[in-house]
């Protein structure tokens, strides 16, 4: 990175680490999608602990839930994620995430629908600013990334089109 020392770049990439640790990427968007699709429809959602993906593509067996008054499972996996920028030394950089949805029957294990969700956060800027005061700035935008994927995925997914 042009214009940085070394120093700077050590102290911020650790201050960027220890926000990245303290978000819990995969943990945080499913509490926003579960928060989101709640609020907005009618379907009951609840968050089944130690038993979804911890990262993507894992293979998860659900077979546990059968007899349970569980019939699908909305599998949440955050695909993705980081800080991008093009080309020169020292780019101003947006954060983007990809987030897989799945929906699966628990009766057969067949999955019903899968896709992956996409964005590129608004915000753009220099490596040092991502991580100064303790990582502020990119623990915003990680949260208004999180809301508004959340809100996108419940829209597109739950929720009829208005005529």
């Amino acid at each position: 990175m042009g214009g940085v020392s070394d120093s700077q770049k050590e102290e911020a990439g650790g201050a960027l680490k220890r926000a990245i640790a303290e978000l819990e990427i995969q943990e945080t968007m499913r509490k926003y999608i579960l928060n989101i699709a709640q609020e907005k429809t009618i379907h009951h959602f609840s968050i089944i602990e130690e038993l979804g993906p911890t990262f993507f593509d894992e293979k998860v067996n659900y077979n546990s839930l059968g007899g349970s008054n569980v019939n699908t499972v909305f599998e949440i996996s955050v695909k993705n994620w980081g800080l991008d920028g093009e080309g020169r030394i020292n780019p101003p950089l947006s954060l983007f995430m990809d987030v897989n949805i799945r929906i699966i029957s628990i009766e057969d294990g067949e999955v019903l629908y899968s896709t992956i969700f996409k964005y590129e956060g608004m915000e753009k800027s220099k490596f040092t600013k991502w991580a100064a005061n303790n990582g502020q700035l990119f623990r915003e935008e990680f949260n208004r990334v999180c809301q508004s994927l959340a809100e996108k995925i419940v829209r597109e997914i739950f929720l009829t089109p208005e005529s």
